[in-house]
C-alpha cells in the first residue's frame, strides 16, 4: 500500500510539472524543483540538496524532485521513494 503512495504522489508531481515547465523553464533550468501534492515548493542547484530538503519537510518521505530542463526525461527514479 506504501508503494502506490508514493508512486502516486510521484505521478502527480511529475503531471503537474509537465504543465508547470512552459512557464519556470527560462527562470529555473538547470534548477531541481521540489514537489509535493502537484506543487512546486522550492528550487535548489543539486538533486542532492533538494532530496535533503524534502526528506527534512516531509517525514512521511512523500515528495518528488524533478530537473527543470527542456530535456524529455523523467527524473522518477530521483524521486524519494522508500
Amino acid at each position: 500500500m506504501k508503494r502506490n503512495v508514493f508512486q502516486g504522489e510521484v505521478d502527480r508531481n511529475y503531471s503537474a510539472f509537465k504543465e508547470i515547465l512552459p512557464n519556470i523553464i527560462e527562470e529555473f533550468q538547470c534548477k531541481f524543483a521540489l514537489m509535493q501534492g502537484g506543487k512546486i515548493e522550492d528550487y535548489f542547484d543539486t538533486v542532492s540538496d533538494a532530496v535533503k530538503a524534502g526528506t527534512r519537510q516531509h517525514p512521511d518521505e512523500i515528495f518528488s524532485v524533478q530537473e527543470v530542463t527542456n530535456k524529455k526525461i523523467d527524473l522518477g527514479f530521483f524521486s524519494h521513494v522508500a
